[in-house]
């Protein structure tokens, strides 16, 4: 009987958590208020206009830079949530990572070695992400 309880309780589980993680991408990527940073990233996503990278990127808004080289800018985070934080991004736009192309195989290389070398620079061994 306790067998049959704990197999009972372990399906309801993993229903439980598969219910979960297989919910609708949208429904995830827009969970937060309205006209919050995700709403506005997706807009951004979606038009031409310049994006809160692109103004980093040439200089219409500060940002305290940590790294740079020919194809991506690493600075530090305005709204940190780890006492390091920072972001690597590439100087060609890429609008969303569903959009990579085959040829971007070796920007997007460079971006995780960076972020690694960036990481090593600001005293991270291991634990980031």
């Amino acid at each position: 009987m306790a067998a049959a309880a704990v197999a009972l309780a372990r399906g309801a589980l993993r229903r439980g958590l598969l219910g979960r993680l297989q919910q609708p991408r949208a429904f995830v990527a827009t969970q937060g208020p309205p006209g919050g940073e995700v709403e506005k990233a997706q807009r951004a996503a979606e038009g031409s206009g310049p994006t809160i990278f692109s103004k980093i990127l040439d200089g219409s808004i500060p940002a305290n830079i940590i790294y740079k080289d020919d194809q991506c800018v690493a600075f530090r985070d305005v709204a940190p949530q780890a006492p390091v934080h920072f972001l690597v991004i590439p100087r060609r736009p890429i609008p969303r990572i569903s959009r990579v192309a085959e040829s971007d195989a070796q920007l997007l290389g460079h971006l995780l070695l960076v972020a690694s070398k960036t990481a090593k620079a600001e005293g991270l061994e291991d634990g980031y992400r």
